[in-house]
Parts: C-alpha cells; structure tokens; sequence
C-alpha cells in the first residue's frame, strides 16, 4: 500500500491501475491518510485511481473516503458478527 503521495506517483509511473492507500485514517486524520489528505492529494495527480484500505471500521468512514474520491474502499471490522446478526 501507499503511505504517501510520492508512493501513489511511484505505482502509477510503474505501471498500476490503482494504488492502495495504506494505511487510512478515521475522518479526524489520526493513524494515516484521512478524506482531507486524499482530497488534496487527487488535486495534485487527477485522475489517479485510489482504494483507501486500512482503519475503515465504519460504513461513515468509508463514505468518507469515498466522498474524497476514493474509488473503493476495503472495509472488515463493520462486518464482524455481533453488528450485523440482527
């Protein structure tokens, strides 16, 4: 994954059809990307496809990071059993 926008420019100059943002943040920024830095970042390199990964424990922070221009967002921890068994 990508922890930065200098890694998200290395993948594409490499020849990737996304990059994954790893790891990501909750929509305040603490732990790693956050929408805010995502936003700026597609900004400076439009058109760059971006999967936020990483930190996403909510159906909100994924709208977040989609919201931001994410193209997809990985999530796990909204899925565990006790928050969907009703």
């Amino acid at each position: 994954g990508a922890a930065t926008p200098t890694e998200v420019h290395n993948a594409y100059a490499a020849g990737a059809c996304a990059a994954k943002l790893f790891p990501c943040a909750d929509p305040t920024g603490n732990g790693g990307w956050s929408p805010k830095a995502v936003v700026a970042m597609k900004r400076a390199m439009p058109g760059v496809r971006v999967v936020a990964s990483g930190g996403i424990a909510t159906p909100k922070d994924a709208k977040a990071f989609l919201d931001a221009g994410c193209d997809a967002a990985v999530v796990g921890a909204i899925f565990d059993y006790d928050a969907v068994k009703d």
